[in-house]
């Protein structure tokens, strides 16, 4: 695609044909400075906590043509459910530990010998298998 300036016909830009969901821009159509409506956008996201501003700054530095959409959907994100799940500030979770916490619960070798169709008796071994 040209642009032409429609006075002088002279040649503005030239864009060359992409692939689907690829772009290329000139380095000199990017603006000087940071758009104050983007700064407000990072603003809004080191508002919501440290990492999501970090993540959105870096996000920015990356690719500031994609950025912008992609710090929207990060706020939506925070918007939508909060900024805790969207923080990736996580703590490791607590182990997993098996242990009986209801005593109406039976032992599991109670049910392996009412599985194989014996009751069990006095001086079985709970721990051993038939």
């Amino acid at each position: 695609m040209r642009i032409l300036d429609p006075r002088t016909g002279a040649l503005l830009r030239e864009h060359e044909r992409q692939h689907p969901g690829q772009y290329r821009e000139d380095p000199d159509d990017r603006p000087r400075r940071t758009p104050p409506s983007t700064l407000q956008l990072l603003a809004r996201a080191a508002a919501v906590g440290p990492h999501v501003g970090q993540l959105a700054t870096t996000l920015h530095a990356d690719d500031p043509l994609r950025a912008i959409r992609r710090i929207q959907g990060l706020l939506a994100l925070a918007r939508t459910y909060g900024p805790a799940p969207v923080a990736l500030e996580r703590h490791p979770p607590a182990p997993l530990t098996l242990r009986q916490v209801d005593p109406l619960i039976r032992q599991l070798t109670l049910y392996r010998d009412l599985l194989q169709g014996r009751a069990p008796q006095e001086g079985d071994d709970d721990d051993a298998t038939p």
